[in-house]
């Protein structure tokens, strides 16, 4: 009995130094960033951003590679099918493992099983927008608009299922109101037709929101993270009227399932000294996003909670794909 404890043991030591080893390895060769959406918008902005920094850190390239599609579901795929070796890896959002595996039953990838989540990246807290006529000037003044003419307003958003209009489900399903949906073919015709007042209300992406409520065009009601942004201090949150009330798309580096623990956990730590570089900082921040760090397995929990949440939300306001 002693020798088999003996060889069990030498067996886990041996295997500990192993992975170790390999951890230290890795890598030998060019990552591969896999971002799901089409060149020059924001996802692709953020991985060109980090994807030199992540290089130098690694010693090796990382290179990006757009794969548009499927709200996401084509790169995301990709990743998933992929060897679990550090070498594929994927900048995911809340687009590719929240939002639409909510309402999409048949999606290519399981958004849990399928990946091993490495860390976060940013967050784009939205804000609540009305139309710079609405006899609205706070939270609490919209919803009693709201509640006094039920289904008298209306929302927009960039299309069915879109993170926009799960955001704006929330705030109904939390307020107690009745506000009609208005889907557009993306943001900008969205926005344009809230500034000219044919929809009176939408949560829209804090730089472009900010800019246009500055300019008078829209008027900017709160900010749907859980403290104020450092870019409008003055603006309330939303969860100072509704509490707990949070609505953000963010990003996140993903890999294969089963991929190493050693090789999370360097990945890991390189994306986290990334995100607190001072010019990583002050490039994404100037976009309105705010840098997030944490472990690989306080990451997963984050994900798992937002497929969680957004599943309740899609369910109770009966969300479904286009």
């Amino acid at each position: 009995m002693a020798r088999t404890w003996q060889r069990v043991l030498i067996g886990f030591a041996a295997a500990a130094v192993s992975l170790s080893v390999f951890g230290q390895a890795y890598p030998t060769k060019p990552v591969r960033l896999v971002v799901p959406y089409a060149p020059g918008g924001p996802g692709d902005t953020v991985a060109r951003i980090l994807a030199p920094k992540l290089s130098d850190a690694l010693g090796q390239p990382v290179i990006v590679e757009t794969r548009p599609g499927g709200g996401t579901a084509i790169g995301s795929a990709v990743v998933a099918r992929s060897a679990p070796d550090g070498y594929t890896l994927l900048q995911g959002t809340i687009s590719s493992h929240a939002t639409n595996p909510a309402i999409n039953p048949s999606m290519p990838y399981d958004a849990i099983k399928d990946f091993a989540a490495i860390a976060p990246i940013v967050s784009y807290p939205f804000v609540l927008a009305v139309n710079a006529g609405l006899p609205a000037r706070t939270i609490a003044e919209l919803i009693s608009l709201a509640k006094s003419k039920p289904g008298a307003l209306a929302y927009g958003s960039a299309g069915p299922g879109t993170i926009n209009q799960f955001a704006a489900e929330l705030f109904k399903l939390q307020a107690g109101v009745e506000i009609l949906h208005v889907p557009y073919k993306g943001n900008a015709p969205a926005f344009a037709d809230l500034i000219a007042g044919q929809v009176q209300v939408m949560f829209e992406v804090s730089v472009n929101a900010l800019a246009q409520g500055k300019a008078g065009r829209v008027r900017t009601l709160g900010i749907a993270s859980a403290h104020r942004s450092p870019l409008a201090p003055d603006l309330p949150t939303v969860a100072e009227t509704l509490p707990g009330f949070e609505a953000a798309t963010w990003m996140g580096l993903f890999a294969p399932a089963n991929t190493p623990p050693a090789i999370v956990e360097r990945l890991n730590q390189e994306m986290t000294r990334v995100v607190a570089m001072p010019d990583v900082r002050e490039r994404i921040m100037a976009q309105g996003g705010e840098l997030l760090s944490s472990s690989s397995r306080e990451f997963a929990n984050f994900v798992v909670a937002e497929l969680a949440k957004w599943s309740r939300i899609a369910k109770q306001a009966k969300i479904a794909a286009e």
